[in-house]
Order: structure tokens, then sequence, then C-alpha cells
């Protein structure tokens, strides 16, 4: 019984001692493959030939047009020589293949991109005109990410930084915000009145100035302000179709270069000239205190006299309403009310320009015997 026992305890002794070196041998096995594709899988890209790539502003301009190569470079892929692998793959004999697989190559901006030359080769060339020299410290930074891919593993990436110091040029025209305006104006200015102000922006970050066509009004050069330059005539026109223009400096060449191309842009605006009554209505026949006289045969409706006014202002003001005082007006001071108006009327003719003509007709018949039939 007692030898029983004890050997059931050397099987059992000897049974953990075989299972714990299985255990032992597999994990070596899993420890030697985790490191190996640990490095494969996320750090072993393909290799460029810099990691570093500098252009300086003596090399590149922003108005480089589309399709400018900006360098060639080169791209080989990772091999069992320069993977940074820190197990060799004849340690377990399941490391992963390590095949060439298929490389492309791209760029992070948009504004460049990547042609596939040959052997490995490949040149970055621009993709947008003009660069923009007012990106963050007049400069592009982005990366290339060249991309390895193979049919049976995961894809492997490695990345270069691209560093693009650029030279500027007046490459952009004013551009007017917004264009066409419209502005107001009284008639009744006085000149140096300001109305108005037009305003332009040049990407290229030049100075800005404005000119004006005509001699009515005039601009501040600096600030496009616009202002009345001549009085108005006494009936001016109720529109003006005026040109202004803003041209840039070319300081943005400067001092990498002394001198530089100059653009302009050039808007019509239009400036409403705003109608005010200044004038009162003005009778040119010297009706007024005249005396009239007619016959007492005159039929009902008889052509007494004519009217003629005038008043030259614009619009609304300058239109003429020929007719009789206003009820509370036809009493006299002395409290008599005047009954003659009663007798006549007014017959308006349609008004042409600043003049308007009309008719006083009789309302009645007269009787030059009657009492009382002088009518005033």
């Amino acid at each position: 019984m007692i030898q029983s026992d004890v050997q059931h305890r050397y099987l059992l002794i000897h049974c953990l001692f075989i299972f714990l070196l299985i255990t032992l041998t597999s994990s070596q096995i899993c420890q030697n493959d985790i490191p190996d594709f640990f490095y494969n899988v996320s750090f072993a890209g393909p290799l460029f030939d810099q990691s570093i790539y500098t252009i300086t502003t003596s090399n590149f301009s922003v108005l480089s047009p589309i399709g400018t190569t900006v360098f060639t470079f080169n791209v080989q892929p990772r091999t069992d020589y320069t993977r940074p692998s820190f197990v060799s793959t004849s340690v377990t004999g399941r490391a992963l293949n390590i095949l060439p697989g298929i490389i492309t190559v791209s760029s992070s901006d948009p504004s460049f991109i990547v042609n596939n030359l040959s052997n490995g080769s490949y040149a970055l060339v621009t993709n947008t005109f003009p660069l923009n020299y007012f990106s963050p410290y007049n400069r592009y930074l982005f990366n290339l990410i060249a991309t390895q891919t193979y049919t049976n593993r995961p894809l492997v990436s490695s990345t270069a930084i691209v560093q693009l110091n650029l030279e500027n040029y007046n490459v952009h025209a004013p551009i007017f915000i917004p264009t066409n305006q419209i502005f107001s104006i009284s008639e009744t200015a006085t000149i140096g009145t300001r109305f108005g102000t037009v305003y332009a922006t040049d990407a290229d970050n030049d100075g800005i100035i404005y000119s004006i066509s005509g001699s009515q009004f005039s601009i501040d050069p600096s600030t496009g302000v616009l202002q009345l330059q001549q009085t108005f005539q006494s009936s001016p026109a109720s529109q003006y179709f005026v040109t202004v223009t803003a041209s840039d400096d070319g300081a943005s060449c400067l001092p990498a270069r002394s001198s530089c191309p100059r653009f302009s842009t050039s808007t019509i605006i239009t400036i409403n000239v705003t109608a005010v009554n200044k004038r009162s209505p003005q009778f040119l026949n010297q009706i007024c205190g005249s005396t009239v006289t007619f016959y007492e045969s005159n039929l009902i409706g008889a052509n007494i006299t004519t009217i003629t006014v005038f008043d030259d202002d614009r619009g609304e003001n300058g239109q003429i309403t020929i007719s009789f005082p206003s009820e509370q007006s036809r009493t006299t001071v002395s409290g008599l009310r005047n009954t003659a108006y009663s007798q006549f009327y007014i017959q308006q003719l349609t008004q042409s320009g600043t003049t308007r003509t009309a008719v006083l007709r009789t309302n009645t018949s007269f009787d030059y015997d009657a009492p009382g039939k002088t009518d005033r």
C-alpha cells in the first residue's frame, strides 16, 4: 500500500515536469515570434533615401506652374537585411514572408503629388498654382507616405518629412469685396461730402492704391473713401456709373527681387443722386395779380385763360398740381368768404418736363347786369 502511494507520487511529479517543459518550450517559441511580428508590421515599412527633404528659397518659387518637379527621391522595400527585427527569421521557422511586395508613395498635402519614375525612383511635383506663400512660416511642411502591400500579411508604411521653403512673387490681382457696389448722395451735397468706401484685398498681401474715373467724384488712394469733387448742376443726372480701379504696389517680391509685376482690377460702381425739394413752383405767364376779362355770353366751359407753372425739382418733387386754394384759404382775414371759386374750374393738361399748363374755364352762366357780378 505504501509502495503504491510512492509510485503514484513519482508518476505525478514526472507528469508535472513534462508539462512544465512543454510549457516553457512553447513560451520561448512565442516570445521569439512576438518582436519579429511587431517590428515587421509596425515599423518595417519601405526605406526612403532620406528621412527629411528640405528645399530652400533659392530653389523654389510660388510662381511654379502645376507639374513642376520639386525634387526626386528613392524608396526601396524592406528585406531580411534592412528590417529592424531583434530575432532572426531562422530561429523559429515561423517568421513572416519578407517578399518585396508593391510600394506606393503619396503626399499628405494635396498641393503636391508623387509620380512613379522607375527602379524605386519617384518625383514630387506641384499640384496647384500658385503655391500659397502665406502658409505657416512661408513654407509647406508635410509627409511623404510609402506603403508596402503583400498578399499574405498586413501592409506596412513609413514616412519622410518634406520642408519646402518658398520665395514669394506677385501672382494675384486685387479683388473688390463686394463688386459693383451702389452708393447714394444728396443732390444738395457740398464739395468734400463723403458718401461711401470701396474695399479690395490682395492675396499676395501687397499694398493697394485706388483710383476713379471722371471729375465729379474723387477717391482716397489709400483708404478707398469716396467723396464729392464738384457740386451738382441745377438738374443733375439721377445716376452716375463710375469706374474704380484697385492696383497693387508689387511689394510682395521685396527684398528677394528688385522689381515685381503689378496688377490692377476695375469695377463699376453706381452712384444714385437722391432728389431734394429745393424750389417752389413758379407761374410763368404772370397770371398772379392780373385781371382777366371775358364775355358774359360765353358758354359753360369756355376757356377764360391759360396758366403755366414751372418746377425743375427732380422726381416726385418736380410734379406740378394746379388747383384752387383749399376751402379754409378762401376766407379772408376779415372773415368774408370768397364765393367765386365755384363758378370756375381748372382743367390740368399733361405735364411736359418741368412745366405744366392748365386751362381756367367757366362753370356757370354769367349776367353782366346782375348785381355783384364782378368775380374775383
